[in-house]
C-alpha cells in the first residue's frame, strides 16, 4: 500500500514595511485626527456663534503688528499703538480708521475716527516747528482729551474753531496730544521728550482719572511700575509659527488660552495685574507729575492752563455699587489738589467740574463727553484764553 505524502505549507513571509511608509501612514493618521478635531471644534464655535477670528484677532503677535493687523471691530486696539523706549506705548502715526461703538449714555452707536498725523497726534498734519505768526496750543491728557467721539467734535478741535472765529486772519493751531489710557506720568515724559519740539505757546493739561486708577493698585510705587509695563516687544516662541497655522481654529484657541497676557487689548498688554487698594500717596505723586509739567513748560516760556476733572453724576447715586463706591469719596480731594496746584504755580485753572452741568446729555459715559459736552468744555477753555488776552 502506497503511503500518502504530507505536504507542509511553507510560511508566507510578509515583506516588512519600510520606515518611510510607516512614517507616512502615521502622518496621514495624525492629519486625519487633526482634521477631525478641527472640524469638531469649528462646529462647536458655530454653536457658540463664534469664528476663528474671535481668537485669531484677540492675540497680540509681536511679529505681525502694524496697520494691517488692526481689528476694525475693536476699540483700544493695540495695532493703533507702537512701542517706545521711554513710554509704555505711543500712538501709531498716519492712521485712518473708524470704529462704531455704543456707549452707556449715547442714544445710538458712535463713529470714532482714529486719524493721526506723522507725529501720531490725532488731527491734521502740522509742521514740526511753530511757524512765524502762529499761535499753537498743545493739549495733554488721556482719553478725555483724545475724545471718544468723532475728531471734529472733540474739545481741542472745537476750541481751535472758536479761536479762529474770534481771531480771523490769525493762524491758530490746537494740537490734540491726548492718548488713550495715558497718565500724568506718560504725558510728563511725552511732553519733555516729544512735544517740546513742537514749540507750543500754551499747554492745557487735563488729567486725573487714569492716575486715580493707578493709585488704587497695591503696592504703590511712585514711578507707576506697579501698574504699567511696556507694550510687548519680544516675541513668544509661538509667534514664530508659520502663518498657515493661523487658519486653524484649534491653534488660534490654544494660543489665546495659553498666553492670556497677550490678549489683544491695550489695557491687558500694558497693565500689571496688581491688587486693589487705595494709597493716598498716589495723589501726592499725581500732583508731583502735574507740577513738573507746569515747571517744564514755564521754563520754556510757555503758558499753562490746568483743569479739574468732570464726571457724571457729580454725587454718588443711592444704592451705587462697584467701582463708584471707592472712586467717589476721593474725587473731590483730587480736584481740590489741582485747584491748589494752580494757585501755587500761578497758573490759570478752568474748573470744568463746577462749570459743566450735572446733565446726562453731556456725557457718553461717566467720564467721556458727548459732542454737546465737549463743546461746553471747549467754550470754558476759550473763555479763559480770551480773558487772559494771550492771543493778540
Amino acid at each position: 500500500m502506497q503511503q500518502s505524502e504530507t505536504i507542509t505549507a511553507l510560511p508566507v513571509r510578509s515583506r516588512p514595511i519600510s520606515g518611510l511608509k510607516r512614517a507616512l501612514f502615521t502622518l496621514i493618521a495624525l492629519v486625519l485626527i487633526a482634521l477631525m478635531i478641527e472640524g469638531a471644534f469649528r462646529a462647536l464655535l458655530r454653536l457658540k456663534k463664534k469664528t476663528v477670528d474671535t481668537f485669531r484677532r484677540d492675540y497680540y503677535n509681536v511679529l505681525k503688528q502694524g496697520p494691517e493687523a488692526i481689528n476694525y471691530s475693536k476699540f483700544y486696539e493695540p495695532g493703533l499703538f507702537m512701542g517706545h523706549p521711554y513710554l509704555p506705548f505711543v500712538q501709531r502715526p498716519n492712521l485712518n480708521h473708524v470704529w462704531v461703538y455704543k456707549f452707556p449714555f449715547s442714544k445710538g452707536p458712535v463713529e470714532i475716527d482714529f486719524k493721526t498725523n506723522r507725529f501720531g497726534l490725532r488731527g491734521p498734519e502740522i509742521s514740526l516747528r511753530r511757524q512765524p505768526g502762529t499761535y499753537r496750543i498743545l493739549c495733554l491728557g488721556g482719553s478725555t482729551t483724545f475724545g471718544e467721539l468723532p475728531e471734529k467734535d472733540c474739545w481741542p478741535r472745537t476750541l481751535e474753531r472758536k479761536l479762529r472765529e474770534a481771531h480771523p486772519g490769525r493762524s491758530i493751531e490746537v494740537l490734540n496730544a491726548g492718548v488713550l489710557d495715558y497718565t500724568s506720568a506718560d504725558s510728563l515724559v511725552s511732553f519733555e521728550l516729544r512735544w517740546v519740539e513742537l514749540e507750543p505757546n500754551l499747554v492745557i493739561v487735563h488729567h486725573l482719572l487714569n492716575d486715580f486708577n493707578v493709585a488704587n493698585l497695591a503696592p504703590f510705587y511712585a514711578d507707576y511700575s506697579h501698574a504699567r509695563k511696556p507694550l510687548p516687544s519680544e516675541p513668544n516662541w509661538i509667534d514664530h509659527a508659520p502663518r498657515a497655522f493661523e487658519k486653524s481654529a484649534v491653534f488660534c484657541f490654544l494660543r489665546w488660552k495659553l498666553f492670556p497676557e497677550r490678549r489683544n487689548n491695550i489695557f491687558n498688554l500694558v497693565h500689571v495685574r496688581s491688587k486693589a487698594g487705595y494709597n493716598p500717596y498716589g495723589l501726592v505723586t499725581f500732583i508731583r507729575n502735574m507740577r513738573n509739567i507746569v515747571i517744564l513748560a514755564k521754563a520754556r516760556g510757555m503758558q499753562v492752563i490746568l483743569t479739574t476733572m468732570h464726571y457724571y453724576p457729580k454725587t454718588l447715586p443711592p444704592g451705587a455699587k462697584g467701582a463708584m463706591t471707592y472712586i467717589y469719596p476721593h474725587l473731590p480731594e483730587w480736584n481740590q489738589a489741582l485747584r491748589d496746584l494752580a494757585k501755587e504755580q500761578g497758573a490759570p485753572l478752568v474748573d470744568q467740574f463746577n462749570l459743566l452741568p450735572d446733565d446726562v446729555s453731556l456725557h457718553y459715559d461717566g467720564w467721556h463727553l458727548s459732542p454737546k459736552g465737549e463743546a461746553l468744555m471747549a467754550g470754558n477753555f476759550f473763555d479763559d484764553i480770551e480773558r487772559e488776552g494771550w492771543i493778540k
